[in-house]
């Protein structure tokens, strides 16, 4: 196996943050016992924040973002994954202080992966992506608490990634689904993934001025 591979870098220089794609080595990847080759990456807003040097999410540069990958096994220590096993890595520091998926390979704790599901593809898991995982897994709460089906439901930033999939996941399962959106001009898209209504930020205050109004959602 070739030792070198591409990586998007971020560098530090007296508070100015850039970037390049630069040609690394697999021995100046951190500790852990699944060397994985990277298929695809999702773009996230903390790979945003990870990018211009947000303290709260990587402290160290130089750095490779991306807090999600899908790929292949390379190499593996563990006894639960194998060479050519189809993995996904999403949470964990991934992408934050231990490099992440936007680059040809990741090394990471066998923990951190799961294996990707047969009937999901490379390609779908990260347009799904860690938006995805969270909506999810908020829409499994609801679900779990008080049911979906038959409900009325609001979205809040219901054009960013996990809000545009909870509209299209609560409208799926039967709830009447609300989208609030400061992009007026967005409103097709929402109603296409399925918003019953699609309210702005301004109409809302109007909405639940009452202090104690009947409950909308």
């Amino acid at each position: 196996m070739d030792k070198t591979f591409k990586a998007l870098l971020i560098e530090e220089d007296n508070g100015t943050y850039t970037n390049k794609v630069v040609e690394r080595n697999i021995d100046d990847l951190p500790e852990g016992d699944l060397l994985i080759k990277v298929s695809y990456s999702s773009l996230n807003y903390k790979d945003a924040l990870s990018a211009s040097g947000n303290p709260g999410v990587t402290r160290n540069f130089p750095h490779t973002p991306g807090i999600d990958a899908v790929g292949e096994v390379a190499q593996s220590d563990s006894p639960s994954f194998k060479e050519g096993d189809k993995v996904i890595v999403t949470g964990y520091d991934l992408g934050m202080n231990t490099s992440g998926g936007f680059s040809e390979f990741i090394r990471v704790p066998s923990s951190w992966a799961l294996r990707l599901p047969d009937k999901l593809t490379e390609l779908d898991s990260m347009c799904l992506g860690t938006a995805g995982l969270t909506a999810g897994l908020s829409i499994y709460a609801l679900e779990s608490f008080r049911g979906i089906s038959n409900t009325k439901s609001i979205v809040t930033g219901s054009t960013g990634g996990v809000g545009s999939i909870s509209v299209m996941l609560l409208s799926k399962l039967g709830s009447e689904v609300t989208a609030l959106s400061g992009k007026s001009d967005q409103e097709e898209l929402l109603k296409g993934l399925g918003a019953k209504e699609v309210i702005s930020r301004e109409q809302l205050p109007e909405l639940t001025r009452l202090p104690i109004g009947k409950p909308l959602w």
